[in-house]
């Protein structure tokens, strides 16, 4: 049994389009298909304003200014997307929550990444709460399209912050602090 899709993958393409000071547009014809189309300007000084995003994080993290990231979800495009915005550190990524507790046996991390509802094992809530026991002091952002609720709420006081999805890169990026 598979969980339908959410539809986050066009709005989490659009912002990054967006981010990146382009355009997406669709035209659709019936029974002749869609077409998207995705304008991305060039920016020729695009490489040295990366450099200068690279230097200024590394100034204001402690140590050589690198993080050892967890990112947890079941989507990979969500996780691709997340390490994307992350590649100036040290990223592992886990599909699932089985996944997620191993990596949390063999590794500490700076920061972890996790969304709530994963199907078929361990959900969000327990890879959190196994973060606190073996690593409290891990930074952890919860990424979810889950209406608040009681649960969502009190885990959500106890992380270092809350993303909704769908979500702008910036939001990952900025999560890092």
């Amino acid at each position: 049994d598979e969980l339908p899709g959410t539809g986050l993958g066009l709005s989490v393409s659009y912002n990054m389009v967006q981010d990146h000071g382009g355009e997406l547009s669709v035209a659709s014809e019936l029974d002749k298909g869609t077409t998207f189309t995705v304008r991305i300007p060039i920016r020729e000084d695009e490489e040295e304003k990366q450099q200068e995003r690279i230097a200024t994080k590394r100034q204001a993290s402690p140590g050589d200014g690198i993080y050892r990231i967890l990112v947890v979800d079941d989507e990979g495009p969500i996780r691709d997307i997340a390490s994307h915005v992350l590649s100036d550190h040290e990223v592992w990524t886990a599909n699932c929550g089985q996944r997620a507790l191993e990596l949390i046996e063999e590794h500490v991390f700076d920061y972890a990444f996790l969304d709530i509802i994963m199907p078929g094992g361990p959900d969000g809530f327990e890879v959190f709460d196994a973060l606190k026991l073996k690593s409290p002091d891990t930074k952890i952002v919860i990424m979810t399209g889950k209406v608040p609720d009681r649960e969502l709420n009190e885990y959500a006081s106890e992380a270092h912050c809350l993303i909704k999805k769908p979500f702008a890169l910036s939001d990952i990026a900025n999560a890092i602090t």
